[in-house]
Parts: C-alpha cells; sequence; structure tokens
C-alpha cells in the first residue's frame, strides 16, 4: 500500500484560511511562517504512513512554480530555479525530522508540476513540441534536485499532457502521473508513454 497527500493547495486554501496568491504554495517556502505552514501540512501524512507501515510519495509543493506563473509572482528564471531545489531540499528535511533513518526509504520524494494556464479554463493552449519545451526547465531542475519521479496533475487537454511526458523522458527517472481531464487527455498520455517506453500511471 501507498500513501499520498491530500491536496495541499485546497486544503491550505479552503480548509486552513492560507492565502495563496495564483494558488501557488511555493511562495511559502521562501519564509519561516511558510514553512511552518508547510510543515503542519506535510508532517501527518509521514507519521500516517509510518504509523500504518506504508510507503508514501512526499510531492513538492511546485504545482504553480513555472515560468508564466512564476514571473506573474515577482519570480525571475533564477529565483524560480532556486525555489524548485529548495523544494526539494525542504521535503528532504522533513523526511529527516519525522522518520527514523530506518523509515526513510519508504518514502518516495515526487516533483510536482501543473499547467501552464489555468488549470480548468486555460486561455493558452500549446501544441505538443510548445508542451515539451514549456515543462523541460523545471522538470530538469526538479530531477537534478534528486526527485525520483514526477506528477503532473489537473491537466485540462492533451497536448500539454503528451508534451509534459516528453519532457519527462529526458530529465526524470520513474513514473509520470497524469490526472485526466478527458478520455482524449487520456487516450493520447498513454500513447506518447508507449511510444517512448516510458513507465507511467494515469489516474
Amino acid at each position: 500500500m501507498t500513501l499520498t497527500d491530500a491536496g495541499l493547495e485546497t486544503v491550505l486554501l479552503f480548509e486552513e484560511g492560507v492565502e495563496l496568491p495564483c494558488f501557488a504554495a511555493f511562495p511559502l517556502l521562501d519564509s519561516d511562517g511558510g514553512r511552518a505552514v508547510l510543515r503542519r501540512y506535510y508532517d501527518p501524512f509521514l507519521r500516517l504512513a509510518r504509523d500504518r507501515g506504508a510507503e508514501f510519495v512526499l510531492s513538492s509543493p511546485t504545482w504553480r512554480a513555472n515560468p508564466d506563473w512564476g514571473e506573474e509572482l515577482g519570480y525571475d528564471a533564477a529565483a524560480l530555479e532556486a525555489v524548485n531545489r529548495r523544494a526539494v531540499s525542504f521535503l528532504e528535511e522533513t523526511r529527516a525530522d519525522v522518520l527514523a533513518p530506518g523509515e526513510r526509504d519508504r518514502v518516495l520524494i515526487e516533483g510536482c508540476v501543473g499547467p501552464r494556464s489555468d488549470a480548468y479554463r486555460p486561455t493558452l493552449r500549446m501544441d505538443v513540441d510548445q508542451a515539451e519545451r514549456y515543462h523541460s526547465a523545471q522538470l530538469q531542475v526538479l530531477a537534478d534536485a534528486g526527485c525520483a519521479q514526477a506528477a503532473a496533475i489537473t491537466l485540462s487537454y492533451a497536448e500539454e499532457a503528451v508534451g509534459i511526458v516528453r519532457a519527462a523522458m529526458i530529465g526524470v527517472a520513474g513514473i509520470v502521473q497524469i490526472e485526466r481531464r478527458s478520455r482524449e487527455l487520456r487516450e493520447r498520455s498513454v500513447v506518447a508513454g508507449q511510444a517512448g517506453q516510458h513507465s507511467q500511471r494515469i489516474r
């Protein structure tokens, strides 16, 4: 059995009342108070997995940490790369704080990426090649920082999903998870994964 967390941004905004400009959690990494908020979110999941003897996927708070959303939030390319790296380091530190050394191997650190535009009503649509180029930089940084796999979630059209799958083939080992929003998205994402001989799980 493998457990995951339960919707970081949604929980923080709607249940905890945390202000998240652009629905982005990654800026919380830039302050002591923000990191404390993230720890209050992640720690109970890690303890639950430990107590149940379950494996756990610890997903980074980087769903919005891509170039367009980063620019809107005041992050240039260098700052965005740095915050993606800090996100992975933060998860490694959190895992080490909560779990004993013998328990940490059961927790896999995952890099989370999200859509370039609005998740449900995109105003900008890319073709597959554009999506691959756009998402490659973030995926490469997350891979270099130590993520074992990537999760791409709340994607609303097939071309972006396929582009992310292609980008992940270059930079991220492991499994790419695409949250489907339509039958077309599911089918075209699976085809892309099979064409590249890349293992993926569609949820």
